[in-house]
């Protein structure tokens, strides 16, 4: 047997190149002519049998290209592939609907040549490349229309059996909408800081263990204390001793 199947050997008395044409188109992996020698039936049986494990290697090797094929042009993520130089040679499916380009139209364009990475970003991505490193970032990326969307990428080199960069392969994410969100949640904040430093209240933010994680300024015209020494201090610190037990029950 070799690999999943098996060879098969024809034995036959015939020397004619009909008949021994017509014997592997059957099926047969060789042929054996008479008179046969012993020596030499091992070694054609030998060789029959790593041609077939070289056929089912291959068969599997063809197979894995297909499945890989078809994980990149239905992955979720944008998918680049370029050569070591940074020169695009593929894309998927999903870089096209994000950015609007063709797979004809971005074919020979630079890695990050659509980002908005400054030179130095830009030399300190080949830096990592060089070394043979995975870099990532978070980047504006530049759409056919003009517009551009943020972008959370990872650029690896893929090495070939002699140990150099055979490829570049570069996946990344539209995170837009995330951005946007954090965008909201920081001016929200910043608007709350605001009120709360602007208040006659004493207001704070406290861990879930009692730690004083904000204060508003408040605290310092009121009680005295210096805003970076109560941060990080326990609140119960500050309540007096007798009253201390029931507001540590409330707090649990």
């Amino acid at each position: 047997p070799g690999g999943d199947r098996t060879v098969i050997l024809a034995l036959t008395a015939s020397h004619e190149p009909v008949s021994l044409q017509a014997l592997l188109q059957a099926g047969c992996n060789d042929y054996l002519a008479r008179p046969l020698e012993e020596a030499i039936l091992k070694v054609r049986l030998a060789i029959a049998e790593l041609g077939v494990r070289q056929e089912t290697r291959a068969k599997h090797t063809v197979e894995s290209a297909r499945r890989l094929s078809f994980a990149v042009d239905q992955s979720p993520a944008a998918v680049i592939i370029a050569d070591p130089k940074g020169n695009i040679d593929y894309v998927n499916p999903k870089f096209t609907q994000l950015t609007g380009f063709s797979h004809a139209e971005i074919l020979g364009s630079r890695l990050l040549e659509l980002s908005d990475l400054t030179l130095e970003e830009k030399a300190k991505f080949w830096e990592h490349i060089d070394r043979g490193l995975e870099w990532r970032g978070e980047f504006r990326y530049k759409r056919r229309s003009g517009d551009h969307y943020w972008a959370s990428a990872s650029i690896s080199p893929a090495r070939g059996t002699n140990g150099k960069t055979a490829y570049l392969v570069e996946m990344h994410e539209d995170i837009t909408e995330r951005k946007r969100v954090e965008d909201a949640l920081r001016a929200g904040d910043e608007r709350y800081r605001a009120l709360a430093d602007n208040a006659y209240d004493l207001i704070c933010e406290i861990s879930v263990d009692g730690r004083f994680l904000y204060v508003s300024r408040n605290y310092r015209e009121v009680l005295g204390y210096e805003i970076d020494d109560l941060v990080g201090r326990e609140i119960f610190a500050l309540i007096h001793p007798e009253d201390r037990p029931k507001v540590m029950e409330r707090f649990v």
